[in-house]
């Protein structure tokens, strides 16, 4: 029963800290942004670098703490397949950070 107790709880935390990335990332970092149109769009990676938000506290908070809305299946439904899955995933998509979105960073927020 305890289990449960703590699946329930870790999914009320991660669901309070996915909106409140989610709304950082709609408020004050911009969906075509998210969605890595600044890597492309020089119109949109002339904008400054965001501090507000969840992004004051973290330099990534999309990568920190928006994707931990993938665990929430996994955690509600009790499945360790879909627990490993949100794993996977999340290293995933680290691994994409580290090897093409950081490397895009330091070009286009070089002079921030």
């Amino acid at each position: 029963m305890s289990l449960i107790v703590f699946f329930i709880a870790l999914s009320v935390v991660f669901f309070v800290i996915v909106v409140i990335s989610m709304y950082s990332v709609m408020r004050f970092f911009g969906t075509d942004r998210a969605a890595g149109l600044d890597h492309f769009d020089k119109s949109i990676s002339e904008l400054p670098y965001v501090k507000k938000g969840i992004y004051k506290y973290t330099n990534n908070g999309m990568y920190l703490y928006a994707f931990f809305i993938v665990y929430l299946p996994g955690l509600l439904l009790f499945s360790k397949a879909a627990l490993l899955i949100a794993i996977y995933s999340h290293i995933y998509i680290w691994v994409h950070y580290f090897f093409t979105e950081s490397l895009d960073m330091k070009v286009i927020y070089k002079a921030q």
